[in-house]
């Protein structure tokens, strides 16, 4: 009665779902393929700076630690292109894929990384049955941040979300500004959530401070509220 569910899809392929009643007669457990790695789909903006002229593929935005993404050299910021030569031009793509793909089996990746064809095996692995506390292997790595342009950030956790009512975003979040900083003139203020710095994608604090020691000069940041630029100090 609440409307939450409104706009989320509840049908199942029968292919997908012949093959699921299948398995539950024979008494045995549904077991979905897993890769380990967080994906979005290709705007024109994303797919313009990584210099594609069309929207194909789907950008791989995290690798979970000791996932078998990690273990077979996928990276934050490759385009996976194909799987097993079928074409991944959105996500839901390649999650059915993966999904369908039996665990210890080897799958082929025709990606891009940095502009560049590169292709891959991975063994893909069977899903948790519980996928937060996969990525909170990751998160639990570093919470916080030092100051950086008058700024400090910590990881969104679901207890930070929840007091700061910061929704599901997976950037990091300004827990504090320091007055008549590059931060505070440049209009950031805490709860802001910093989502891009100068087009790289920060979705943990690990990545941030990797991105933060390579800006030289004034820097472009996308938060949830929109764009910043932050002046070096």
């Amino acid at each position: 009665t609440s409307g939450g569910y409104q706009g989320i899809g509840f049908a199942v392929p029968a292919n997908s779902a012949k093959r699921i009643v299948a398995k539950l007669i024979e008494g045995k457990k549904v077991i979905y393929g897993w890769l380990g790695i967080t994906i979005q789909n290709l705007d024109d903006k994303l797919a313009g700076y990584f210099g594609l002229t069309e929207k194909k593929g789907v950008l791989v935005s995290r690798v979970l630690e000791d996932s078998p993404a990690a273990k077979a050299g996928i990276k934050n910021g490759d385009i996976i292109i194909r799987i097993d030569g079928k074409e991944t031009n959105n996500a839901n793509v390649l999650l059915k894929i993966v999904g369908n793909s039996d665990p210890g089996s080897r799958i082929k990746l025709d990606m891009l990384r940095d502009k560049k064809s590169w292709s891959l095996e991975a063994v893909v692995g069977s899903r948790p049955e519980n996928i937060d506390d996969a990525g909170k292997a990751v998160r639990s790595a570093e919470t916080s941040s030092d100051y950086w342009r008058g700024m400090k950030v910590e990881a969104i956790t679901s207890d930070l979300a929840r007091k700061s009512r910061l929704g599901d975003y997976a950037g990091v979040a300004v827990v504090d500004v320091q007055p008549n900083s590059p931060a505070d003139e440049a209009g950031i203020v805490s709860g802001d959530v910093i989502l891009e710095i100068n087009r790289l994608y920060v979705d943990s604090i690990a990545i941030y401070k990797k991105t933060i020691q390579a800006v030289q000069g004034d820097c472009l940041a996308r938060t949830a509220r929109g764009f910043f630029v932050i002046k070096s100090e």
